[in-house]
């Protein structure tokens, strides 16, 4: 687990510089994650954990306009011969528990048919 904490680090890091930049939309995206061990996501009222892997693709999420099934398996399994067999259904597993997180604060991650996941855009004002 030490590999996803430096990854979320990572991504955290890249993750700030989007939201710098999307400074308007950060203030209506009300949910919030924290950044180091327990992951929680909260919105100022309600709190909840998720786990390392779930927090990874959620800061993959923040950082990347698209995430794809071989991009969180860099993210979950960096060593190609620890990857199990069955990574393909276990990262969608993982996006899956995600989505299901994040319905609970409104935020709904979009499925973009054989390509991947991404986080709604909020309009333009």
């Amino acid at each position: 687990m030490k590999v996803l904490d430096k990854v979320a680090g990572d991504l955290v890091e890249m993750s700030n510089l989007g939201l710098v930049r999307q400074r308007e939309a950060a203030r209506r995206f009300f949910v919030k994650v924290s950044v180091t061990r327990p992951y929680v996501l909260t919105d100022g009222e309600r709190k909840k954990r998720i786990p390392p892997k779930q927090a990874a693709a959620l800061f993959a999420l923040m950082c990347k306009p698209l995430v794809s099934v071989a991009d969180l398996s860099e993210i979950f399994w960096p060593n190609p011969d620890a990857m199990p067999d069955t990574w393909v259904s276990a990262a969608k597993q993982h996006i899956h528990h995600l989505r299901r997180a994040l319905l609970e604060f409104g935020v709904d991650v979009e499925n973009v048919y054989g390509r991947g996941w991404r986080l709604p855009t909020l309009p333009n004002r």
